[in-house]
């Protein structure tokens, strides 16, 4: 989600209320993190339903360009296109899933990746797993422990990774 500094909160990211101020579109846009919930489902029809956080969530949205290097916990969804490295923060868990309208040039640092969209350079998901899907375009080098591919345009060097065992 990209939320534009000084600017009221909206539906939708990137939009501006009839009537209020166009945002001014030379600001660097922050991107923020968004903590999911879960509620568990008996509960919730009893109606006293406790709240879970399990985790934090980022999307570059399609027509979005970032471009620079970036730190991840958690689930980063790409429908925009990313040029520049992602990379996994030291002790956190981050899965990237790059959708049909998602594309990444650069490294990819990550326990989990998911491509749909195009991935030009090395994924690394060393000990972790690394889906290609149909219509996904891959090139570049893989690191993975557990590899899926479903019909995927792949011209990459592969590199099978064993998990560390303790």
């Amino acid at each position: 989600m990209i939320n534009y500094p000084n600017n009221q909160q909206n539906d939708q990211p990137g939009m501006t209320a009839l009537g209020q101020a166009m945002p001014d579109v030379l600001k660097t846009p922050v991107l923020t993190q968004v903590e999911t919930l879960a509620v568990d489902e008996a509960e919730a029809s009893s109606g006293v339903a406790d709240v879970v956080k399990i985790g934090k969530f980022c999307m570059i949205e399609q027509g979005i360009t970032f471009t620079g290097n970036a730190a991840l916990q958690g689930t980063f969804t790409i429908a925009g296109q990313i040029v520049g490295n992602l990379k996994e923060q030291a002790g956190a868990t981050s899965q990237i899933v790059i959708t049909e309208t998602g594309s990444v040039k650069g490294d990819i640092f990550s326990h989990k990746v998911s491509v749909m969209g195009t991935c030009n350079g090395t994924i690394d998901a060393s000990g972790g797993s690394v889906d290609l899907h149909a219509k996904s375009v891959v090139n570049g080098h893989i690191r993975y422990g557990q590899l899926q591919v479903n019909g995927a345009d792949l011209n990459a060097t592969l590199e099978r990774v064993a998990k560390a065992v303790s």
